[in-house]
C-alpha cells in the first residue's frame, strides 16, 4: 500500500483512460503523457493500461507501507527516496517507511510514479482514472491509502534491463505536430499562413482539460453548431482565444477545431510549462 503524506498540487490516480463513452459525454480521461506512462510500466514489467500516479507541478509526498518495486519519470522533477536523489526511468525498490517526494519540476510538468502490479484502485467504466462525477475523488488526497496490484512471483526484485534514456527533444523541441482541423478549410489563406508562422506562449491557465495561448488569432470563421472533440483538438473563441484541448476536455464543443495534435504532439505538448513557447507544424 501506498499512503499520500501530501498531494501536491494536483495528483491523480491514471491509466490509458475510458474509450467508448463518448456519446454519454464522459471524458477520455487518462495520463497526459502516455509515452512516459508507458515507459514505466515497461520498466516494470507491467501492462501499458496499469495505473500509475500521475503528480502535476509537484509538491508531492507518498510513504510506501509495503515493499515494491517502482519507477518514476515523465517530467524531470527533483525526486528523493529517504532524502536521496533517483533518477527518472530506473526501476529501483521501496521498503516499507520509504518516502518518495517530487519537490518541484525542472522540466515538464506531468511526472509518474509507478509501481510493479500497478495501482489497484476500483475501475469506473473499464478505467481508474480519476474525473470528477465518475470516480469518487477528483484528485489524491492527504492520508489516502492506494493498494498496489499483487506482484505475479509474490517477490519484490529489480527487472532486468531497468534503465530507458530519455530523449531531450521531447522537452526541449518547440515544434508540434499537427493536422488540419475539421474547420481549417474555412481560414483564409492569411490566417493559416499567421496560425503556422507564429510562436504561441503557453499561458497560466494550464489543466488536464486544456491549455490556453496568450497570442490570439484574429480570424473571420463564422460559428459552429457543438461537434465532437478530441484530446489535442486546437480550438479557437471568437475572439481569437486558442485553446488545446487535453485529457480531459468535454467530448464536445462549439468552437471552429482548426488543428489536431498528433498522438505523440500530446504528449510533447503537455509537458511545456506555462511561459514556454511553441510552434505548430504540418507535416
Amino acid at each position: 500500500m501506498i499512503r499520500v503524506l501530501h498531494p501536491g498540487y494536483y495528483s491523480t490516480i491514471q491509466d490509458m483512460g475510458r474509450v467508448g463513452y463518448a456519446h454519454l459525454g464522459v471524458p477520455q480521461s487518462g495520463v497526459m503523457d502516455r509515452r512516459a506512462a508507458k515507459k514505466i510500466n515497461a520498466i516494470l514489467g507491467n501492462p501499458m493500461t496499469s495505473a500509475l500516479i500521475e503528480v502535476g507541478l509537484g509538491n508531492a509526498k507518498f510513504r510506501f507501507e509495503s515493499p515494491a518495486v517502482i519507477a518514476v519519470g515523465g517530467a524531470r522533477f527533483n525526486v528523493s527516496l529517504n532524502g536521496t536523489s533517483i533518477k527518472n526511468d530506473e526501476a529501483i525498490i521501496a521498503r516499507p517507511g520509504d518516502i518518495v517526494y517530487f519537490k518541484n519540476p525542472l522540466q515538464g510538468v506531468w511526472a509518474y510514479l509507478g509501481v510493479r502490479g500497478g495501482i489497484g484502485t476500483k475501475q469506473v467504466l473499464g478505467s481508474r482514472s480519476y474525473y470528477t462525477q465518475i470516480t469518487p475523488h477528483q484528485k489524491l488526497y492527504q492520508g489516502q491509502v492506494l493498494p498496489m496490484g499483487k506482484l505475479e512471483d509474490g517477490l519484490v526484485d529489480v527487472p532486468s534491463s531497468v534503465i530507458c534514456k530519455e530523449m531531450d527533444d521531447h522537452f526541449i523541441s518547440k515544434e508540434i505536430q499537427v493536422n488540419p482541423g475539421p474547420e481549417w478549410s474555412l481560414l483564409s489563406l492569411r490566417e493559416r499562413a499567421v496560425l503556422m508562422q507564429s510562436s504561441f506562449t503557453i499561458s497560466e491557465m494550464v489543466s488536464r482539460m486544456g491549455y490556453r495561448l496568450k497570442q490570439r488569432l484574429v480570424h473571420h470563421l463564422p460559428s459552429i453548431l457543438s461537434s465532437g472533440v478530441l484530446p489535442g483538438t486546437v480550438q479557437t473563441t471568437s475572439s481569437g482565444q486558442l485553446i488545446v484541448l487535453l485529457r480531459d476536455a468535454q467530448a464536445t464543443g462549439g468552437y471552429p477545431r482548426i488543428l489536431q495534435l498528433t498522438s505523440d504532439a500530446i504528449d510533447k505538448f503537455v509537458q511545456k510549462q506555462p511561459g514556454e513557447q511553441i510552434v505548430f507544424k504540418m507535416f
